[in-house]
């Protein structure tokens, strides 16, 4: 991960947070090692709010532990990969795009379907290019799906369906199937596995 942006706290929490991860044979950075780490500053701000609102800290730090053990242990290359969430919000901005496709509707709109839900999840920013376009005699072509089109999809046009995350120190996903697009609904053309696969 790239620090640069965050403070120096966060720094200090999300590197605790790693070499927790790597400590226990944690191949995924999860939000419970973040917690574990801001939990283990005994003068930082978490552990004085829970303090304030006579939160149980040590069961609090009990409950994370015990969390923390129930997670996968696996053999990594030093690198610690983000949550598997990443992947999941994508895959499920592109079914929710690949549901709603049908003839008559604007590509902007579909377009829209995955970027506003990507966008929700808090990761708007990285989305940085269109949803997808159509495939004919060339790889690139008309209908364009973006939020910037003003084509229309109809039926017989087929098309990709492909939204992608990219963020700087984290790594991106993008995730592709190519459809036609029916009357009513849209039609996938090919199956391709949606599991998280790393390159």
């Amino acid at each position: 991960m790239k620090f640069d942006k965050f403070t120096l706290k966060a720094q200090e929490a999300l590197a605790t947070a790693q070499q927790l991860a790597m400590a226990k044979s944690h191949t995924v950075l999860t939000p419970l090692h973040l917690l574990s780490a801001l939990c283990s500053d005994e003068n930082g701000l978490v552990i004085m709010v829970l303090k304030k609102i006579g939160a149980n800290i040590s069961r609090l730090k009990n409950m994370i532990e015990s969390e923390l053990g129930r997670l996968p242990q696996g053999q990594s290359s030093g690198q610690i990969i983000p949550d598997p969430a990443f992947n999941q919000i994508v895959l499920d901005a592109q079914l929710r795009a690949v549901d709603a496709a049908r003839g008559g509707m604007a590509a902007r709109n579909l377009d829209a379907v995955a970027r506003s839900y990507i966008k929700k999840m808090g990761y708007g920013k990285f989305f940085p290019h269109s949803l997808g376009h159509g495939i004919g005699l060339d790889v690139h072509e008309a209908p364009r799906i973006s939020w910037l089109s003003k084509d229309l999809l109809l039926p017989g046009n087929v098309v990709t369906i492909e939204p992608g995350v990219y963020k700087p120190g984290l790594g991106g996903v993008r995730i592709e199937d190519t459809v036609i697009i029916r009357e009513n609904d849209c039609s996938v053309l090919n199956r391709s596995p949606k599991e998280l696969l790393m390159l």
